[in-house]
């Protein structure tokens, strides 16, 4: 099999495990349901994917560039709850101690770490899978990059456009039209997915759909004359940086073996005792093994 890189959307996984989890808490009153979920999920995936180059990518908590450009980025969000804040930085540990290169960058979203290192594995023309359930990233699928779950479905350029309607190259103005509630990015009211979609392809870009606004007929066409400026400014939002100066040399992130000392320590801290057995019976056949 082709060599491949796992680009891993660590907030993806954290928070969809955080809502879905039934409650688990250690001895010493701590919440860790979604760590030990996102901690099997990260083992699965990479256990059946074997890459040979791994990055685990976190956001950096706090405010980013984006924040900087519209002050009202993601200011609908109410603040994370303690119990998740906990659980992150332990998944942060966990993947660190797994091998898989735990990555954050200051003031700098997980997507746009995740759009730069995708961008430069392709361009060393690289078998690149990003695990992620943001539609965001769609926009980084190429010839050499695809999306992937927790169960190993594979989103390639054609899933792309079967999904959106539009190319992998046209997702950020698809994404700008629609707006997004859970970012506070304001779109077009009115304007869904698939309509959205009919204006890229019919015109090519939000730059023509602005600049032929006036052909589009109705209240849609003249909600977008009215917000033209406040699309632009979003497009900026929308828009994933995949040219972040962070290290790209593809071989800094060769996946690594398991730190077995700092594994079991953490399985013990969190009485993760079936993965601690796991572990030690995996070790007991290796050595009976030899």
């Amino acid at each position: 099999m082709e060599p491949t890189m796992l680009l891993i959307d660590a907030s993806s996984f954290i928070h969809r495990a955080f809502h879905a989890a039934t409650p688990r808490v250690t001895t010493k009153g701590e919440h860790v349901a979604a760590l030990y979920i996102t901690i099997k999920m990260l083992r699965n995936l990479v256990n059946q994917q074997k890459p040979k180059w791994v990055a685990t990518v976190f956001d950096h908590p706090g405010d980013n560039f984006r924040h900087y450009l519209y002050p009202g980025y993601k200011a609908n969000r109410p603040p994370k709850p303690t119990e998740l804040e906990f659980q992150i930085e332990k998944v942060r540990l966990f993947s660190g101690a797994m091998g898989l290169n735990p990555i954050i960058v200051s003031e700098v979203e997980a997507d746009d770490v995740i759009a730069t290192l995708a961008r430069s594995a392709s361009e060393s023309e690289i078998r690149t899978q990003v695990a992620t359930r943001d539609k965001d990233l769609a926009a980084v699928v190429n010839s050499h990059v695809s999306l992937i779950d927790k169960d190993g479905n594979i989103t390639d350029v054609a899933k792309v456009e079967e999904k959106y309607g539009v190319s992998p190259e046209q997702i950020c103005d698809l994404l700008t039209l629609t707006g997004d509630d859970s970012d506070n990015i304001p779109g077009i009211q009115g304007l869904g997915i698939k309509k959205a979609a009919n204006l890229v392809n019919k015109y090519g870009s939000l730059d023509m759909i602005i600049a032929s606004s006036k052909a589009i007929p109705g209240v849609i066409g003249e909600r977008i004359r009215d917000n033209a400026e406040t699309l632009k400014e979003m497009r900026q939002i929308v828009r994933l940086e995949n040219s972040l100066c962070i290290m790209k040399d593809h071989e800094q992130y060769a996946r690594r073996g398991l730190n077995i000392e700092a594994l079991m320590q953490l399985f013990e801290q969190f009485e993760f005792h079936d993965m601690r057995d796991k572990l030690m019976g995996h070790m007991g056949n290796t050595s009976t093994s030899n």
